[in-house]
């Protein structure tokens, strides 16, 4: 009797609750279960039902989605799932994953703009500034873009002070700073051309006058500038070549100082110091081979004791009898006589300058002598990375146009003189060798036929992406490289990917792989 009297209590309480708008004092009753379970705390819930929906739709209104959602989760636990709060709360879900992909897009462009910032890409980042949505975020963004512009354009200004001062080490280095603390600009990329321009002109005249000391001292300001002038990078690779003719003349490396040297003629026109140097280093050259023909010279290249202590103190001193012809020929080792049976006689070059001329000419050692009307010095063949350029210094064609400095290209027709003609050819994609295919007027000594400009690997056998071409061959062999010895190994034709095992090609010794067969001697004149 206290029980039923104390529920009653407690329900009428409720209901005075919810008559004074108290709707979550009403809700806490309504929810028990022994009201639940008393008709009058059904009646008490069915009387919550459209305050609650009311309350719901209020907070839906005012944005207060999760408020809503309370509500609405109330209702369903008061037993009400009608139609009018399920279409309610499939709104209020629409417009929370709404709001949840706004603020996502907000903190994206905020993220993206203050990224932008942060990377120096100051332009982009003014670009992005005005799609954040927060104001506040957008303000503090645009108060950094500001400071950073501010600082930019002072230090600008500074390194503007210092180019029209002549200063151009302290105008780069301004550059750089601004660019890495502040970012690119439309005002930072324009003084770069400025200085590139500037700079590039600076160099020139280096090396015109041939002072490499500033030269070199000027190079770490290059690399940075390339992209707003990309001749510096020509002029930055002569700097490299410049510094690597210092190592090679303090080192004593002559034939590789004259390689380079060469290379420097070919590529700086009008720098009269290079040919003072390359005839300073002709007479060296001339000198020490007047040496080595001297009594005491050829004593030192019969004697193998003096040989073995000579070979202990570095480039410069005197050759064994192998190498002697080094000596004579100072672009690179002598070259390899390579005999292929049922195929042509050819010679391989391995080094990266190649120098051709006439047959039998004593004023200077050619690589590729051919009997005919040229010059003793008629043209040198450059590799530079996987390109071969020609560099006449005599009259030249290719392929009927007269050259003096020429990229060459699979194909090409050289013409020296009237019988003194070949193709250059790059017949494997995947090679960086090529061929110099002569004429039947201007074969080599030895009956030889093509000169490979050998790097890395050649192909010799009957297909036409061959360098050495054997046409009764069924197979093919690729001869390489390695540790100073030439190695072949045998491709069986129309078998990609399976090769043979590799073997050495001894001098003075034949080779067979499969049907084919190779002899490597020493070509000498």
């Amino acid at each position: 009797m206290f029980g039923r009297n104390y529920l009653h209590t407690r329900i009428r309480a409720a209901e005075k609750a919810l008559a004074a708008g108290r709707v979550d004092d009403a809700l806490e009753a309504a929810m028990r279960p022994d009201v639940r379970a008393n008709p009058r705390g059904e009646q008490l819930a069915q009387q919550l039902r459209r305050p609650l929906l009311a309350h719901a739709r209020l907070e839906a209104e005012g944005g207060n989605y999760a408020r809503a959602l309370d509500r609405l989760d109330q209702l369903a636990a008061l037993g009400f799932a009608d139609p009018e709060s399920k279409a309610l709360r499939q709104r209020v879900q629409r417009e929370l994953v709404s709001r949840h992909q706004d603020r996502a897009a907000s903190r994206e462009a905020y993220d993206r703009a203050a990224r932008k910032l942060n990377e120096g890409r100051l332009e982009s980042g003014r670009h992005e500034i005005p799609r954040v949505p927060d104001p506040e975020q957008r303000e503090s963004l645009q108060n950094e873009l500001d400071i950073r512009m501010r600082r930019s354009a002072e230090l600008l200004e500074q390194a503007g002070q210092a180019l029209d001062n002549g200063d151009l080490a302290s105008a780069a280095r301004v550059w750089q700073e601004v660019v890495s603390r502040y970012g690119r600009t439309t005002a930072s990329d324009q003084l770069a051309a400025r200085v590139a321009r500037r700079l590039h002109d600076a160099l020139q005249d280096d090396l015109r006058n041939g002072q490499l000391d500033r030269l070199v001292a000027r190079q770490a300001s290059v690399t940075p500038l390339v992209p707003f002038l990309p001749e510096l990078g020509h002029l930055e690779r002569i700097v490299q070549m410049c510094v690597g003719a210092g190592r090679q003349l303090s080192s004593g490396d002559w034939p590789g100082l004259r390689q380079t040297l060469v290379q420097l003629r070919s590529v700086t026109g009008e720098a009269a110091w290079v040919d003072e140097t390359l005839d300073a280093l002709r007479n060296i050259l001339n000198e020490q081979e007047r040496l080595l023909m001297s009594p005491i010279g050829l004593i030192a290249m019969t004697n193998p004791a003096s040989q073995a202590e000579a070979l202990t103190r570095g480039p410069a001193t005197i050759p064994s009898p192998a190498a002697a012809p080094v000596m004579r020929r100072p672009v690179g080792s002598a070259p390899w006589h390579l005999m292929v049976d049922g195929g042509s006689s050819s010679i391989l070059l391995m080094s990266g300058l190649v120098r051709i001329g006439r047959s039998g000419s004593a004023a200077e050692s050619v690589d590729v002598a051919i009997p005919s009307d040229l010059q003793p010095h008629h043209a040198d063949i450059l590799r530079e990375g996987d390109d071969y350029f020609l560099h006449a210094h005599a009259p030249t064609w290719v392929n009927r146009q007269r050259v003096t400095r020429h990229l060459l290209r699979d194909g090409d027709r050289i013409t020296f003189s009237r019988n003194a003609k070949l193709t250059f050819s790059r017949p494997a994609a995947r090679s960086g060798s090529a061929v110099l295919r002569l004429s039947h007027r201007c074969r080599l000594a030895h009956d030889v036929s093509d000169v490979v400009l050998f790097r890395d690997t050649c192909l010799v056998g009957p297909q036409p992406s061959c360098h050495l071409r054997a046409p009764s061959a069924q197979n093919q062999v690729v001869v390489f490289h390695r540790d100073g010895k030439l190695l072949g190994r045998e491709a069986p034709a129309g078998r990609r990917g399976h090769l043979g095992d590799a073997r050495p090609l001894d001098e003075n010794r034949s080779a067979d792989f499969g049907d084919l067969r190779i002899t490597l001697k020493r070509y000498l004149l």
